[in-house]
This record gives structure tokens, C-alpha cells and sequence, in this order.
């Protein structure tokens, strides 16, 4: 974890701009543009590249993390033919999370901007600016795969502790991937919380809750709070779940949450590799059990 003086000893900016394409049917979530930056915020406004909305039924989402004692201000500004144009604002009070949320709007390119209120200190913070077609309006999750609902914390686990600039430190299970990709499909399911009108997501979520409350296999990872993970979406595919006898467990797609080195974790999830050296673990059981489990190494 980073210092916060090493925070404070950034100079300048440095971006990263992602542009996403997704060449799914209409039907799919599709993140049409994403930018993320992590910049120090200063009282001089910094802005985003701009994204074009082409269409009404796109949504804009923006978010912004950082230091709570830089009180800073995010705001979203539409390009006009004398230059940018403010139409939304997102101001801090107590806290160092905005976020912006916005559909229906004109055609036309659009940036986030973020300056620092009067007065206060300087210190690094975290944008991320989404461009989601309609399909992406409902159901949408941050800290994505960690225990619990979006960045608080659950059963087992806990998001309590952020980094000097806004990170979130959770913990994290194979049993929260399966549930969370699970829910993703089947916003009813099981602890997905909707209505529970399906029961969809159990097997996912007694995984979770063997995981956690049971057995503690999990493990820390910080997350970024400002990105999104809207249902229905690629980002949102971690694991797929199978059953092998009478035991569930799943194997980890591209974008899952792997076991580190140390961790222990279910055999069963070893041999699908969950393990971020996948075939590099040692299994043990309890004796005259059937509770086997392994160390990844």
C-alpha cells in the first residue's frame, strides 16, 4: 500500500484512456467508451478527453474517488460551438465519492472535469467516465467479485480499509466470483438482491458462505470504487460454475480473481485453477474426513 507522502509526490497527471468496443447483440451491455484517469487534483480544473453520445438511450456515468480533505468537485461539461459548456455538477460534503448518472441526453461530446475546492489540499484521485448503451440502465456493481454488495463488505469479509487516495482494500473469494457473476445473469437469485423470486445462486452462494464465514479462503485485493460493472457486460463474466459429484466449484474465466501464493482454498477449486499458479499447489485433508483443501504455491 502506498504511503500517502508517496501520494502527495506526484508532479503532474498521468492518464490511461481505454476506449471499448463491444460487438455483442443489441441485447448485451455494452460499454461504448471508458476513460479512467488518476491525477492529482489541483484548483486549476483538469478535464477528460471527450465521448461522444450518439443516441438517447445511452447513459453517461461518471465517478470520482480521492482524499476526503481536497473537497473536490466533479462536473460534466457538453462541447458547444464557443467551447465546453457545464450541465451537471457533483460536489463533495462528507465524502470523497461523487458520482454523475445521466441518460437522455443530446447528441454530442461530452468530458468530466474535477478541480479542488477553495482552500484545500492537494492529493491524488481516481475518474473513471462510462459511455453504456440502454441495456446497461439497471444493475450495476463496483468492487466487483469482492464479498459483500459493491464496496461495503459482507459476510466474511470487508471493504473497510481505503487507501490514502480512495482505493477500497476487499476481501475476496472464489465463492463471491461465482455469486457475483451468477447474480449478474440472474438479478433475482439467491442473496442477489432483488425479489429472490428464483433460486438461481444458491449453490453460488453457499460456495461464498464456505468460503467466508465457514473457512476464511479468502484473500485481500484493492479495487478501484470508481469503476463499474454493469450486468450483463464482459467485465461482468468471472467465473463459470459446474458441479463435479455432489461438490460445486466453477472454473475461473479471463478476467477472475485468482488465489495468491499462501492462500488456502478447496481442493476442488485448485484442480479447476484457481490458484494464480494454477498447477502449482499442495492438497491436504483432516484426518478420517472427506474435508480436503489446498495451499497455493
Amino acid at each position: 500500500m502506498r504511503k500517502f507522502i508517496d501520494v502527495i509526490a506526484f508532479a503532474f497527471f498521468a492518464f490511461i484512456f481505454f476506449l471499448v468496443v463491444d460487438v455483442n447483440a443489441d441485447s448485451t451491455c455494452k460499454i461504448l467508451g471508458r476513460i479512467q484517469i488518476d491525477l492529482v487534483l489541483e484548483a486549476k480544473p483538469i478535464c477528460t478527453p471527450g465521448l461522444r453520445v450518439n443516441d438517447i438511450n445511452q447513459y453517461l456515468v461518471a465517478k470520482m474517488v480521492g482524499v476526503e480533505k481536497i473537497n473536490g468537485d466533479l462536473y460534466l461539461e457538453k462541447k458547444e460551438a464557443k467551447g465546453y459548456l457545464q450541465i451537471a455538477t457533483s460536489m463533495t460534503k462528507n465524502s470523497s465519492t461523487e458520482s454523475i448518472d445521466l441518460t437522455n441526453l443530446a447528441a454530442g461530446e461530452y468530458r468530466v472535469c474535477a478541480k479542488r475546492g477553495a482552500g484545500q489540499g492537494s492529493g491524488l484521485i481516481h475518474i473513471s467516465f462510462d459511455i453504456v448503451n440502454s441495456s446497461c440502465g439497471t444493475g450495476r456493481d463496483t468492487c466487483f467479485g469482492a464479498i459483500g454488495k459493491n464496496c461495503d463488505g459482507g459476510l466474511g469479509g470487508t471493504c473497510n480499509e481505503t487507501t490514502p487516495d480512495g482505493l477500497k482494500v476487499c476481501q475476496v473469494a472464489i465463492g463471491s466470483q461465482m455469486h457475483d457473476t451468477c447474480c449478474s445473469s440472474n438479478p433475482n437469485g439467491n442473496h442477489c438482491g432483488g425479489n429472490e423470486s428464483l433460486t438461481a445462486c444458491t449453490k453460488e452462494w453457499d460456495h461464498a458462505v464456505n468460503d467466508t464465514a465457514a473457512t476464511g479462503r479468502n484473500w485481500a485485493v484493492t479495487f478501484n470504487p470508481t469503476i463499474v460493472t454493469y450486468r450483463g457486460s464482459g467485465e461482468s463474466l468471472l467465473a463459470q460454475s459446474l458441479s463435479i459429484g455432489d461438490k460445486n466449484t466453477a472454473k475461473p474465466l479471463k478476467r477472475a480473481i485468482k488465489a495468491p501464493t499462501g492462500i488456502d482454498i478447496w481442493d476442488i477449486d485448485a484442480e479447476q485453477g484457481w490458484c494464480v499458479n494454477p498447477k502449482r499447489y499442495t492438497k491436504s485433508c483432516a484426518p478420517l474426513t472427506n474435508n480436503c483443501w489446498a495451499r497455493c504455491n
